[in-house]
């Protein structure tokens, strides 16, 4: 095959794997396709192995390992029919690869063994200088001083295939001796701005700044020394233009032509720098607001473990400083790790929830919370991240508010509508339950009377005085409510109609004992009891709250007429 046929084959191949690469496995397919193909027109059997193997490669990548095996099978038949040893080798190696990927590590096992049994081989032959430069793996150091001779001629295809590869990657390449230039590839020209020619023109120095020129050499000369033939750095290389581009060498010493030199693979990194310079400003920026914003900022490991909270959300926690925090953090690790997991979880799931927590110094306190789980590229949580505000006024002031709402604004006992919400809720239960209630309504006697003679200034001291001794005096679990004027409801739960006057009795005495002064003036306060009862044993229908209420309104009034200061019980007979 001739020389440009072999190029354009190795630039179908240079870009099938420059795809590869970038993932665009169609294109890359259709590359190696196309070497394949002209491989074959031409009859050229290394070369179509080669670009079976690469197809293989190309196969496996797309999860089908049975076509990758049956590919670079084929490429191992043809590497036996031409007695190509490399050839070979890079067959059982990539099966080698395949069968691990696959889980088959016996036949894995059996291919690496026959790969190095085939390089033991190789290596006890003579090579040429090149040959280190496409079969890197296969020689050692001693082993570059030999002739062309030493080859089967098929070597050559192999070689002018490497150079081409070489000449047309995406990266660049150069070979550094004796301080000069004496390789570079079309890319590294490419980037610099200077013909071949005028490259070999130039000094080492004349391309990169002083500080990497030595620090590459240096670190060339150290390796070299220390066994270690690998050397990895970033630094800045000047261009034509004058400007400097940055770089990332990988440099390992060879023997170039029975001399020390370095073989440089150059990756052009000015735009990841331009992009880590705007990071680092951006990051900046962003601990500048971290660090003043008013709202508290955090990171927390998925774990419940803090990671870094903002000065704002150390002092809404009550502490001096952030190391004091996490000093705190410390002392109850475990216990504090679930509290702030528990928080962050609730937080996650319920966007702008609001939480009460207690601070350092023991005062309880409402914020609101918003957390977000940060997950990588698998999707495993790494760390939640979010934001604190303290809300405790707004919480207080809203709490205030729902008080107004349900309570009566002159004695601060519940009013009419929330009572009665209260009432239905109860009434319902206790039918459901089947457990008695009871309804009481006290009226305060001849109040009238007590606004008249004393002002009605006076009868609002007797109205709160009333509505607290009431209070004082019945059940956490009784309800009082201002029912309207000078009345006053209460329901009891869970009581029967014997218990319930009992109860609105002992009521009755504690008000008619009470005695409220105005000025030098004694004010006697007495009340009109009524009680009515549903007691699920003697009644099966359970009434309507307005029913219950028309039964004691009606034993009031006959307390009333009775002469007042009395209780009486709702009686259907």
């Amino acid at each position: 095959m001739s020389s440009s046929i072999t190029a354009r084959v190795a630039c179908f191949l240079s870009r099938g794997e420059e795809f590869l690469l970038k993932e665009d496995y169609a294109q890359a397919l259709d590359s190696f396709e196309n070497a394949l193909a002209m491989a074959q027109q031409n009859q050229d059997p290394q070369t179509e192995s080669v670009a079976l193997q690469r197809l293989g490669t190309l196969h496996l990548i797309q999860d089908q390992p049975e076509l990758a095996i049956s590919l670079v099978e084929q490429a191992m038949a043809i590497s036996l029919e031409e007695q190509n040893p490399y050839l070979l080798y890079d067959c059982h190696r990539q099966l080698a690869h395949i069968y691990k990927v696959l889980g088959d590590f016996e036949l894995a096992l059996k291919h690496f063994e026959i790969a190095e049994s085939i390089r033991a081989d190789i290596l006890q032959t003579k090579a040429h200088p090149a040959i280190q430069y496409a079969y890197p793996s296969l020689l050692t150091a001693d082993t570059g001083n030999l002739a062309v001779s030493d080859f089967a001629p098929s070597s050559s295809t192999i070689v002018l295939l490497f150079r081409t590869i070489v000449e047309h990657a995406n990266i660049g390449v150069a070979i550094f001796q004796d301080g000069c230039v004496v390789y570079a590839n079309n890319c590294l020209q490419d980037w610099l701005g200077y013909t071949h020619t005028e490259l070999r023109q130039l000094a080492m120095t004349d391309l990169m700044a002083p500080s990497a020129y030595w620090s590459v050499l240096q670190c060339h000369w150290k390796r070299i020394s220390d066994n270690d033939r690998d050397c990895h750095c970033e630094k800045q290389l000047l261009c034509k233009g004058g400007h400097a581009i940055d770089v990332e060498f990988n440099a390992t010493a060879i023997d170039y032509r029975h001399r020390p030199a370095i073989l440089a693979f150059v990756r052009d990194i000015t735009q990841r720098k331009r992009v880590e310079f705007k990071l680092k400003q951006s990051e900046k920026q962003f601990r500048t607001l971290f660090n003043h914003m008013p709202i508290g900022l955090y990171r927390f490991a998925v774990d419940g473990r803090p990671i870094e909270v903002n000065p704002a959300m150390v002092h809404m926690l009550g502490f001096a400083d952030r190391e004091r925090f996490f000093e705190d953090y410390g002392l109850h690790a475990d216990a504090n790790r679930k509290l702030w997991l528990r928080y962050l979880r609730l937080a996650e799931a319920t966007e702008g929830c609001e939480i009460k927590m207690t601070r350092q110094d023991g005062r309880d306190m409402w914020v609101r919370m918003s957390a977000k789980a940060v997950t990588d590229q698998e999707s495993n949580d790494r760390f939640y991240e979010g934001s604190m505000e303290d809300i405790s006024e707004i919480k207080m002031a809203f709490f205030a508010l729902e008080e107004l709402a349900v309570r009566d604004p002159l004695t601060h006992v519940y009013n009419r509508r929330h009572f009665f919400e209260l009432a239905n809720r109860e009434l319902a239960r206790a039918g459901r339950f089947k457990r008695p209630l009871s309804l009481v309504i006290l009226d305060i006697d001849y109040f009238k009377a007590i606004n008249d003679q004393h002002g009605h200034w006076a009868g609002d001291q007797v109205l709160r005085a009333a509505a607290l001794r009431l209070q004082s005096n019945l059940r956490q679990s009784d309800i009082l409510a201002r029912y309207g004027g000078e009345e006053f409801v209460i329901l009891m739960p869970e009581t029967a109609q014997s218990q319930a006057w009992n109860g609105a009795e002992r009521l009755r005495n504690v008000l008619s004992v009470s005695h409220i002064f105005e000025g030098d003036d004694e004010i006697l306060v007495t009340a009109s009891v009524g009680v009515t009862s549903w007691t699920p044993a003697r009644q099966d229908r359970l009434p309507q709250m307005d029913e219950l209420f028309k039964q004691a309104d009606r034993a009031l009034y006959q307390a009333k007429q009775a002469g007042r200061n009395q209780t009486i019980a709702y009686s259907s007979s």
